[in-house]
């Protein structure tokens, strides 16, 4: 079997050991985005693991999968600061970050300072 490989626009993230097994990513992205949705045209073809979909204030799209047991693909499309009426949406600006890294917490298993660490460490050894 073939190594499947990430679509271009996504952000693989790692998941801790032991982590995806106890953790059931639709009610995670329920937490933080609240309704949550298949994604038809991107469905995993050789794993149990679909691409799950919601948004939430500032960000348009979220897509995102488990891949294998030690990855997370996320395709995160939002707002960019060009498009933000700072003085009206600061309110969300907050409340998207918080529920962005808590969804980033609750799937992965590590905190925003250990995913940075983890991902600078494996992109030493790319």
């Amino acid at each position: 079997m073939a190594v499947e490989e990430p679509p271009e626009e996504a952000t693989v993230y790692p998941v801790k050991r032991g982590h995806k097994a106890k953790t059931d990513l639709r009610s995670v992205m329920e937490k933080s985005f609240g309704d949550v949705s298949d994604v038809e045209d991107r469905t995993a073809e050789h794993d149990e693991d679909e691409w799950l979909q919601a948004s939430y204030k500032l960000i348009r799209s979220v897509q995102a999968r488990y891949y294998k047991k030690s990855s997370l693909w996320v395709i995160n499309d939002q707002k960019g600061p060009k498009e933000i009426d700072f003085e009206k949406e600061m309110d969300d600006i907050e409340k998207t970050r918080e529920a962005w890294n808590a969804f980033l917490h609750d799937a992965t298993g590590y905190t925003a300072k250990e995913r940075s660490k983890k991902m600078k460490e494996k992109a030493k050894d790319t």
